[in-house]
């Protein structure tokens, strides 16, 4: 609702809705006599509700005091560095370039030329060798024989006493 002018405007058809000649009117463009109307510089009320022009003059009072109610600043030239994320602010390129600048102390120097380097040389040492998989090679002599190494692991997949999974008891019998 644009109270300067007694307008609404439905945001998803895009248009404007006035009374004219008793009757309520949706447009896309609004008559002429609006035409030099700034809307940059104007108070908008956002109204949620299913066709508030019905209840036009309990919203009309409402907000009669919204009528050339100067200073208003648009969120657009807005100065709060809030609205600089908005990307049509004016601000928003040196905005964009601040906070680029404030994260670059967050990324650990990773554009260093020597990055790939250190980065591979740490994560080498944190690893344990145990902790790697060992690939063993077989020979052909070995394709039947079973491989024992991790016989002794509790995987929960070896029915082994000492495991406890023999049936519920933790004592033997």
């Amino acid at each position: 609702y644009i109270p300067e002018i007694d307008v609404y405007y439905h945001v998803p058809s895009r248009e404007f809705i006035y009374y004219k000649n008793g009757r309520w009117v949706a447009r896309k463009t609004l008559p002429s006599m609006y035409r030099h109307f700034d809307f940059y510089r104007a108070r908008v009320v956002v109204i949620n509700e299913y066709r508030p022009f019905l209840r036009h003059h309990e919203i009309q009072r409402r907000y009669a005091n919204y009528r050339e109610f100067r200073p208003y600043v648009v969120i657009r030239d807005a100065r709060d560095p809030r609205y600089f994320a908005n990307r049509n602010h004016p601000e928003h390129y040196r905005w964009l370039k601040e906070r680029e600048r404030r994260d670059d102390r967050y990324r650990d120097d990773r554009n260093r030329r020597d990055n790939d380097r250190r980065y591979n040389d740490r994560r080498d040492k944190d690893r344990r060798d145990n902790d790697r998989k060992k690939v063993v090679k077989k020979n052909s002599k070995d394709n039947n024989k079973k491989d024992n190494r991790n016989d002794n692991r509790d995987n929960n997949r070896n029915d082994n006493r000492d495991n406890n999974r023999s049936g519920g008891s933790i004592y033997r019998r």
